[in-house]
């Protein structure tokens, strides 16, 4: 819904909330299917989404080379780098939230995660 804001009244400045999550991470599954997303959807007008899908990771460079040490394993370090190109692509909060939101309802295949969704 819309509020009217008279001249004198400013619209509220959005609060960023910055979302550290593993993609296979069952807690991060509850908190982002349960807890995130029907907040945003009753609250996006006051609230600014930033998704890291890093959570617990380690980072290090062997020869030059990054090497990612994901909490869940390899799968995870996958999937986590799946939903960080979906959410650097996608320009629209509500769908960049809902596509990260159905990856991590079942992503133990991360590479066929983005082929569940529903794109309608």
């Amino acid at each position: 819904s819309h509020r009217y804001y008279d001249r004198y009244e400013r619209p509220p400045i959005p609060v960023v909330v910055m979302v550290f999550y593993e993609a296979l991470c069952p807690d991060s599954k509850y908190f982002l299917t349960r807890q995130l997303l029907p907040t945003f959807k009753v609250a996006s007008s006051i609230m600014e989404v930033k998704l890291a899908p890093y959570g617990k990771a380690r980072t290090s460079e062997l020869d030059n080379k990054v090497i990612f040490d994901c909490q869940h394993g390899p799968a995870e370090c996958q999937a986590n780098i799946y939903h960080a190109c979906a959410a650097k692509i996608i320009e629209d909060p509500l769908l960049r939230l809902q596509v990260a939101t159905c990856m991590i309802r079942d992503n133990r295949l991360p590479q066929d995660a983005m082929h569940k969704i529903h794109w309608n």
